[in-house]
């Protein structure tokens, strides 16, 4: 756990394209054990990024993240599971990594 800050529930994080067209995710957590819930994405059908990145990929850049999903446009699940697969586990997990969205 990261001190005492207790983040907001869902935890929402968004980007905006050179127009002002945002991407956006929605990371649902259950608040007695901070574990990760499903995670929703919502691109704007005018929105020129289409990849959402958390963390760091092993050449430290995010397009190569384990954590890198295509975002089509609308809303999209990321399953808990599919997170929790690549050590995404809790908010705090999400909260010590970056996060980017990109083309």
């Amino acid at each position: 756990m990261i001190g005492t800050y207790v983040p907001p529930n869902p935890y929402i994080w968004s980007a905006n394209d050179p127009l002002g067209n945002p991407l956006t995710i929605s990371v649902a957590w259950r608040a007695s054990t901070r574990a990760l819930q499903n995670t929703t994405v919502t691109r704007d059908p005018a929105c020129s990024l289409g990849h959402i990145y958390i963390g760091l990929g092993p050449d430290g850049t995010p397009d190569t993240s384990p954590n890198a999903y295509a975002v089509p446009t609308g809303s999209t699940t990321i399953n808990a599971n599919a997170l929790k697969a690549n050590g995404l586990s809790t908010i705090d997990d999400v909260l010590a990594l970056q996060i980017t969205a990109g083309p």
